[in-house]
């Protein structure tokens, strides 16, 4: 019996408690679903199973979108991440689930496609799709990132070169704040794939518990623990890293519930509920005393009692209903400006003007050719600057860091290196970014894939003291990983 290797839960929680202003969103809602099953190595049983039980239940509550992918190999994997990070731009919630084989090597987890078979430590990287990936592409979600892995599987590949065994499921991880990873069993064990079942332990208890409605995320995943440790004898002990705020969020509302709108306090939660159970014991006493004894006095008063009870739970609903609706109203809290622009240990800088821009990092001159952030000023397509970090170009930046306060309506940017066409694709290009300015205002946006001129529409960034454009998702380039931008260009007031 293979038993499932380690996974994550992912959530950014954006939700308020009562009495807490809560910033306008779209309200989307997201969805990916994988289950890998048919695997060259090592055939699993449930993970389809559980990818179609899974999709159904988030559709069932109402999410927008809910992509369902089975059997997928390396390149399916990456082109499938690829959708859910455009779809996932702009939206509350995205969540993503996996189940299959995955393995911990040299302090780093990644998810295994169903025709990987690295044989050597090097191939993992090739071969297989890092956790990391994963949670980069759900950068452009505003509330809440949710990613499931039930892939906590004995592991039956054996890489050589590999320094530790990869039979003990995954590696902890530290997320960033308002980011939860909760594995399916704790990390260094394994989870148990559910054979001779239709789902596994960890999936059947997430069945059972998503729909619940107006629950917390921390409060359900509670709920999951507690049921696989009971379905397991204490064999399998799902483990939740990461931190969220004091807000409280659900997957499922009620009707009549919005994710957007405020979350009663505990306190009104739990009097409802004691009230709805008190009135539930005293109509039950009401008929027994109406059947034993005939009593009419006695009735009256009981039934009284009840009348009582019910106005309180109505009065108790007016009141949420009350605070809800205030909340929705109520305009969002300032933002707080920043008095400090974003900075890196490896940027570059050029002063042109009335504004400073500088670029997180530079790769060197090469060929003749230099690649500094001043290359987007001059106007020359055959000149760009291009980022000189390992990785993809994702979470790269540029700033504009203005002498006086300025108000920017739009943001004018040729992409990639347009020094010709073969150029332009050997090199990265930016697919997604956001624009943040010092005032505290964000805009996302997207890029097509071209060299020519795109516009940014700002509308108005207000006073703001500097911009930074921060790239969220890339355009791979064919040949190179650094990322490149050719020219930007800032209207305003």
């Amino acid at each position: 019996m293979h038993r499932r290797i380690c996974a994550v839960f992912s959530l950014l929680c954006a939700c308020a408690f009562a009495g807490a202003p809560v910033s306008a969103g779209t309200g989307k809602r997201v969805a990916l679903v994988i289950g890998n099953s048919a695997y060259k190595v090592a055939p699993l049983a449930n993970p389809v199973n559980d990818a179609r039980a899974v999709a159904s239940a988030l559709q069932e509550i109402k999410f927008d979108e809910v992509i369902l992918k089975r059997d997928l190999t390396g390149d399916g994997m990456r082109a499938t991440l690829r959708e859910i990070g455009r779809a996932a731009i702009g939206a509350d919630i995205v969540v993503v689930f996996f189940a299959g084989h995955g393995l911990e090597l040299h302090g780093r987890n990644y998810l295994i496609p169903v025709d990987a078979n690295p044989e050597r430590a090097s191939d993992v990287e090739l071969e297989a799709i890092n956790l990391d990936t994963v949670l980069q592409q759900l950068e452009g979600a505003t509330r809440l990132k949710l990613v499931i892995l039930d892939a906590c599987r004995n592991n039956p590949f054996r890489p050589a070169g590999g320094k530790r065994s990869v039979e003990r499921g995954l590696a902890r991880v530290e997320p960033d704040d308002n980011t939860l990873v909760a594995y399916a069993a704790k990390e260094g064990t394994t989870a148990d794939d559910g054979t001779g079942q239709r789902n596994s332990p960890f999936t059947a208890a997430l069945l059972k518990h998503i729909a619940t409605p107006d629950i917390d995320i921390r409060l359900m995943l509670g709920r999951i623990r507690d049921d696989v440790i009971s379905a397991t004898s204490d064999t399998q002990r799902p483990h939740i890293y990461g931190t969220l705020g004091g807000s409280a969020i659900s997957l499922s509302m009620s009707e009549g519930g919005t994710h957007a709108s405020l979350a009663p306090s505990q306190d009104v939660l739990n009097r409802l509920e004691a009230s709805e159970a008190e009135k539930r014991r005293l109509e039950r006493q009401l008929a027994d005393e109406a059947r034993r004894r005939g009593d009419a006095e006695r009735l009256a008063a009981e039934a009284a009692k009840v009348e009582t009870m019910r106005a309180e739970i109505e009065a108790l609903k007016r009141q949420r209903e009350t605070r809800e609706q205030q909340a929705m109203l109520a305009p969002p809290a300032p933002a707080s400006p920043s008095a400090e622009r974003p900075r890196s240990a490896k940027e570059r800088c050029h002063s042109q003007g009335d504004f400073t821009l500088c670029a997180s990092s530079v790769r060197s001159p090469e060929y003749g050719n230099s690649y500094l952030p001043v290359n987007m000023l001059d106007g020359n397509d055959k000149t760009a600057w291009v980022e000189g970090v390992r990785g993809d170009g994702t979470g790269q930046w540029v700033v504009f860091d203005f002498q006086s306060r300025r108000k920017i309506r739009q943001v004018l940017i040729k992409n990639g290196y347009g020094k010709n066409s073969d150029i332009f694709h050997k090199n990265g290009r930016v697919q997604s970014g956001e624009l943040i300015f010092s005032n505290g205002q964000r805009i996302p946006f997207r890029l097509d894939d071209h060299a020519e001129q795109q516009v940014i529409d700002v509308a108005s960034s207000g006073d703001a003291a500097w911009m930074q454009l921060k790239v969220t998702s890339v355009y791979a380039g064919w040949k190179y990983q650094d990322l490149a931008i050719n020219e930007i260009r800032l209207i305003g007031n």
